[in-house]
């Protein structure tokens, strides 16, 4: 199918002349209409995305992702919206569906499904969830958010007499394009004190702060997630869901030492919150496991890392929370296979070494406990001859 005329390809960009040529070239199976907008790229970004088609608008950057996101919707003249990052491109095999999709007269906005590759050799190593990422240009859907601009209203929100759908197409992030260096941590910080300042009391954004900071090491960061932790202890004293974002806060308080703790919330609790609430994410799980081994309660960190390999073989995890698939995988395999020999249970730890010797990550490591496992068996076959 060719190109949507009625659908434009929109960007925000700043200094991504490598990975833009990819992304344009792929957006442009699906829209005939490209908009870039550049926010004072030095390595020749608009030059590229002119040499493609692509019409540039310049902005000047004032800490807000958001209104350059609308900058780029003030230039489009088409009917539909397709929104993607530079260091991601839409997948060809899928693109046609999303040109499809624009003739459909019912629909306001559709999700696609977003890959996160973290490996450029392995492009199935990653996670996934859907988003909105296609749209008509409607007057009442704009962006929000200095950092992690959204949709609002969301499309799903009732009232604009339009339906919104799930669409079969994919796009991929290609993660392991982007380094996370002090500076873009610095970024971070910077744009999420702004965030706050303009829309206080988004505790998803204080968690996100707070874990940043202790990125920085600054202590700081301690206390603003005391500060999450007393806005959400309300909701856990009521017997309601913790509100969305507040995962890394759990993690968090599973693994810091408790001196470092501050707010109402100590490490009892969040183990009581991951089991009562977290049971499909991987993150905290992986954390709740590392705390019960830890606190030598084998027993327990072996059936969190069972629930991990479960997630991981049937897929039912939160992917939107964003981990290292290792964690529901090998990587939780070897964790398993230690708890076994921890608990003595030589022919369970067995198992599990066995089955990563031919992993690249974990082979080594793997190969020594299962020497450790056989040398254990052969000491209690020796005990038991001599008895």
């Amino acid at each position: 199918m060719p190109p949507a005329a009625a659908l434009t390809a929109c960007f925000v960009a700043r200094d991504h002349a490598r990975d833009l040529p990819a992304a344009l070239a792929a957006a442009s199976l699906a829209a005939a209409h490209l908009v870039v907008v550049d926010t004072g790229s030095a390595d020749g970004t608009a030059d590229v995305a002119r040499a493609h088609g692509a019409t540039v608008v310049a902005f000047a950057w004032a800490d807000d992702f958001a209104a350059a996101c609308n900058a780029a919707l003030d230039a489009v003249t088409t009917p539909w919206v397709l929104w993607l990052n530079p260091d991601e491109t839409l997948d060809a095999a899928t693109a046609g569906r999303v040109a499809a999709a624009t003739a459909d007269p019912a629909a306001l906005a559709f999700t696609l499904l977003v890959q996160q590759q973290l490996d450029a050799d392995r492009p199935a190593y990653g996670t996934a969830n859907r988003q909105w990422r296609l749209f008509r240009r409607h007057d009442a859907l704009r962006f929000a958010g200095r950092l992690h601009p959204t949709l609002t209203p969301p499309p799903d929100a009732p009232g604009l007499g339009l339906e919104t759908r799930e669409l079969d197409a994919v796009v991929v992030r290609h993660a392991y394009l982007n380094e996370v260096t002090p500076a873009k941590i610095r970024f971070t910080v910077r744009l999420l004190e702004a965030e706050l300042r303009d829309r206080p009391g988004q505790v998803a954004r204080v968690v996100e702060l707070g874990c940043n900071l202790l990125l920085l090491g600054d202590p700081r960061g301690h206390e603003v997630l005391g500060e999450a932790a007393t806005t959400v202890l309300p909701a856990l004293d009521r017997g309601e869901a913790p509100p969305q974002g507040v995962a890394p806060l759990i993690e968090y308080l599973l693994g810091v030492p408790p001196e470092q703790v501050r707010g109402p919330l100590d490490r009892a609790a969040a183990r009581r919150v991951a089991a009562a609430w977290y049971l499909d994410a991987p993150p905290v799980l992986w954390a709740l496991a590392g705390d019960r081994y830890v606190a030598q309660d084998f027993e327990i960190a072996a059936k969190v890392l069972a629930r991990l390999l479960e997630l991981g073989a049937s897929g039912g995890y939160a992917a939107d929370l964003g981990f290292d698939p290792d964690v529901v995988g090998r990587g939780a395999l070897i964790n398993l296979g230690q708890c076994q020999l921890q608990m003595n249970r030589l022919p369970e730890a067995r198992a599990c070494f066995a089955s990563l010797l031919d992993d690249p990550r974990h082979g080594p490591r793997a190969a020594e406990l299962l020497a450790v496992v056989e040398s254990l068996a052969r000491q209690t076959l020796d005990r038991e001859r001599a008895e």
